[in-house]
Order: C-alpha cells, then structure tokens, then sequence
C-alpha cells in the first residue's frame, strides 16, 4: 500500500502489509524489498530515473519504505494505446524504451534466480496466457510517471 507522508508533500510512504494480502509472508517481503532496493540502484546507476527511496534500515527493517513522490501522469494516461503510439512522438519515452530493452532479460532472470520469483503478466488472449516479467509497469503502466518535461520516471519496478 502506498500513502502520503504526513509533513512530507514531496514523500510516499510504501508498506508491505501482510495482513492485507494473504498470499504475503515475512519471506517472501524481505525478498520483495531487497529487490526493490536492488533495482532501484540497477535502474538509477543504468540511466533510468527513478523515484528515490530513503536507505534507512530502521524502517526498511519494519518494511517501510519512504519514497520520492513524482508529479506528472502515468505512461497509460499519457499513452492510452500503445499500439498506436508513433515512435518519435515523445523522443524521451522512446529512449527510456531503448535503454529498457537492453536489460529486460537481465531483470527476468534477476527475479528468478536471485529472488526466486517470477513477476507475470496476462496477455491478452482468450487462454489468459501469462507471460515472465522483468520491469513491472504496473496496472495500465501506472509505474512510469511522464513528469511535466515528458521525462519517463520509474516509481515502482
């Protein structure tokens, strides 16, 4: 779940609440959040901007994560279909797209063989074909925010 910081207008509150989603245990969260933070500092040292998250174990420790809050619209909002979207369009979401494609396969199997988990996603086909992950974009890619400059900015992966 995800809430405002109070006092904080600029901050997110995360919490992996296991009481909230049966399938969750305290395994599986600390999985979660080490790979949130992995990929965080994957993402960010590889050119993709993200929403910072703050580094302090205390909370981290409690799964609590205080993120940065980013102003702007979801990529689905900006982009309701992709498929007709036209390259060149927004020349920064086609670079984020670009550099994207360099490291799917890596984040597939960073998920797999490190974390033990496979992120999936359905297709859309009458079998509800699901498909290995490696970036999660999110309900309707809500976790790409196009800020006020067209710049892609990650708030979740």
């Amino acid at each position: 779940r995800v809430f405002n910081l109070p006092g904080h207008p600029d901050k997110v509150v995360k919490v992996y609440d296991m009481s909230l989603q049966g399938s969750l245990n305290s395994e599986n969260v600390a999985l979660m959040i080490q790979r949130e933070i992995a990929m965080e500092n994957f993402l960010a040292a590889h050119g993709f901007n993200v929403a910072r998250i703050d580094p302090n174990p205390a909370l981290i420790s409690r799964g609590i994560i205080i993120q940065e809050r980013v102003v702007g619209q979801s990529l689905g909002k900006v982009v309701p279909n992709p498929a007709a979207y036209k390259p060149g369009s927004l020349p920064k979401l086609d670079g984020f797209f670009k550099n994207l494609d360099k490291y799917d396969a890596d984040f597939r199997a960073l998920n797999q063989n490190r974390f033990e988990f496979q992120l999936t996603q359905s297709g859309p086909t009458p079998e509800s074909l699901r498909v290995i992950q490696g970036l999660d974009y999110g309900g309707r890619r809500s976790n790409i925010v196009i800020d006020g400059q067209g710049t892609p900015i990650l708030i979740d992966w």
